[in-house]
């Protein structure tokens, strides 16, 4: 359905509840508009590139009804990278989510799902997808100041041009929140998960050479380009690395923490870690991704690798409602069957698993324009500098990104 016809069908469906039912007439819609411009440069070893333009946009459209019970909602994300080639990008997603109370106010049952699709440019084309998920979380609050959640998320994603990654995943989850007197909050979630691939059995190539015939999954880069070139970095595409046997099923068992605590009034320091083990199978075939494209659900697979991370922040608020916020950010990732390659896009003599460590530090600034002269409606500019420095044994994600960014979000 064309992305028009589905909004449309979102906000007929709308209509038609608030006319039926009154108490829907006690509704709210919210939007959310983001426009933002970076000058990006990313450096691999060589000569020095010159910096490059990376616009996004955003979009979102909110609505609560039957006090705040219903919530639909339409998202709209379009962005490019700034890696060589073809990087551009559209998504857009539409969903909804229903609450109902327990019997009781400390117990509440929260239905609901989402379809999405997404169209890339050239450079990974081949990896544009269609998706569609579907969950039930319940949340228990024992007391005030805490909170118990559990929950089941399905997400059925299909490839039109990359048959072998059409997935179906199944997770769970539990996590605890807690507030203390001591005006700390502590969050600690657990999440399983299993996801299944429509692989085929076929002859292994590299380089677009048949090296071997083996069966399970072959493990490789998807679409993408160069270091540098602007051409392809393998053909045909997408193109299987040699590994070892695996099967069509992966799972993987996450762990997360959190700890925030307020230093003073509107000051606050957090905490965040995070813990992932992969095993059984992997993603038939990864998709290049863009150097500075950290952890996508779909495109770097969480499944295809062990990692963890570890991060710091500092956020002050002042009393006009400007913002100053700072991380610190450490991550690593061990894949479990993919090959590191060379600048060619070869395995090396070794056939190395491929391993990333990153260290990513951030700083932005947000301060409200003209917030008593526009009513209902807030306009926020911000601005902000980002370093990210990759080190890999595969030479393509090897580099070190400088982000200088500025934009406007408006909401209503």
């Amino acid at each position: 359905m064309h992305p028009t016809s589905c909004r449309l069908v979102w906000w007929l469906a709308l209509l038609g509840a608030t006319w039926l039912w009154p108490d829907a007439t006690r509704a709210q819609t919210s939007l959310r508009l983001t426009v933002t411009e970076s000058l990006e440069r990313v450096d691999h070893d060589g000569p020095t590139p010159d910096p490059k333009h990376a616009p996004a946009v955003t979009a979102t459209i909110e609505h609560l009804a039957f006090d705040q019970r219903l919530r639909v909602f339409s998202d709209v994300d379009v962005g490019t990278y700034v890696t060589e080639g073809d990087w551009r990008y559209f998504a857009f997603a539409a969903g909804g989510s229903q609450r109902f109370d327990l019997g009781a106010s400390h117990r509440r049952l929260f239905i609901g799902g989402q379809a999405d699709f997404r169209v890339n440019g050239d450079a990974w084309t081949d990896a544009n997808y269609r998706g569609i998920s579907a969950f039930a979380n319940l949340e228990i609050r024992p007391a005030p100041t805490s909170a118990l959640r559990a929950g089941y998320r399905f997400t059925g994603r299909t490839f039109p041009d990359l048959g072998t990654l059409d997935q179906q995943e199944h997770a769970i989850f539990g996590s605890a929140l807690v507030n203390l007197q001591s005006r700390t909050t502590l969050i600690g979630e657990v999440t399983t998960g299993v996801k299944s691939y429509d692989s085929v059995d076929e002859t292994v190539v590299v380089g677009g050479s048949p090296t071997q015939t083996m069966t399970g999954t072959q493990v490789g880069r998807g679409p993408g380009v160069g270091q540098n070139t602007g051409t392809a970095r393998f053909s045909p595409a997408p193109t299987h690395v040699l590994t070892s046997v695996r099967g069509d099923q992966a799972k993987l068992v996450q762990v997360f923490g959190r700890v925030a605590q307020s230093l003073a009034d509107r000051l606050s320091l957090s905490g965040e870690a995070t813990v992932r083990w992969a095993f059984d199978g992997a993603p038939p075939t990864l998709v290049s991704t863009p150097e500075v494209l950290f952890d996508d659900p779909v495109y770097d697979d969480p499944y295809a690798s062990d990692g963890w991370s570890l991060r710091a922040g500092l956020k002050r608020v002042f009393a006009s409602g400007a913002t100053v916020e700072g991380g610190v950010w450490r991550v690593a990732k061990d894949y479990t069957a993919a090959l590191a390659l060379d600048a060619d896009g070869l395995p090396g003599a070794d056939l190395a698993l491929r391993s990333d460590r990153a260290w990513r530090g951030s700083i932005d600034l947000s301060l409200p324009i003209a917030s008593q002269r526009l009513g209902p409606v807030s306009l926020n500019w911000w601005t902000g500098y980002r370093l990210t420095n990759s080190r890999s044994n595969d030479a393509f994600y090897t580099y070190t990104s400088h982000r200088v960014g500025t934009g406007l979000t408006l909401r209503y």
